[in-house]
């Protein structure tokens, strides 16, 4: 966890924090698209690498959503290598945002399939 600025982490295994945990995984959702006025959607990556490669291909994807001007949000279930990005759209995005859209997904996809993972490509 060194350079990540992990803090530490807790254990849930009861339904009701499983509950709250999937009401705010639903929230983060619209609160992800609120992120653009004007956006009613969004489109979501989802990508499983080895443990050992989580952290390293989660920064690498925020970077990339940095460097390319996107908005988005990144978040994921860490135990299992899972996470996703929400990259809210709007129906007259620019050739160049969408462009931009584009190449984030394919980073990520060679990235994930470089170490061995899996994704869905959805777009």
């Amino acid at each position: 966890m060194d350079g990540y600025n992990c803090k530490g982490f807790h254990i849930e295994s009861s339904e009701e924090a499983r509950k709250k945990l999937w009401a705010a995984r639903h929230v983060l959702y619209y609160a992800s698209i609120a992120l653009r006025p004007g956006a009613s959607h969004a489109l979501i990556t989802d990508a499983c690498v080895p443990l050992s490669q989580f952290a390293t291909i989660l920064q690498q994807t925020a970077d990339d959503i940095k460097e390319l001007g996107l908005i988005a949000t990144c978040f994921g279930h860490a135990g299992d290598g899972n996470f996703h990005c929400i990259l809210p759209t709007l129906p007259d995005d620019s050739v160049d945002y969408t462009q931009a859209i584009r190449t984030l997904s394919d980073r990520l996809i060679d990235r994930t399939l470089a170490v061995g993972g899996t994704c869905k490509y959805d777009f």
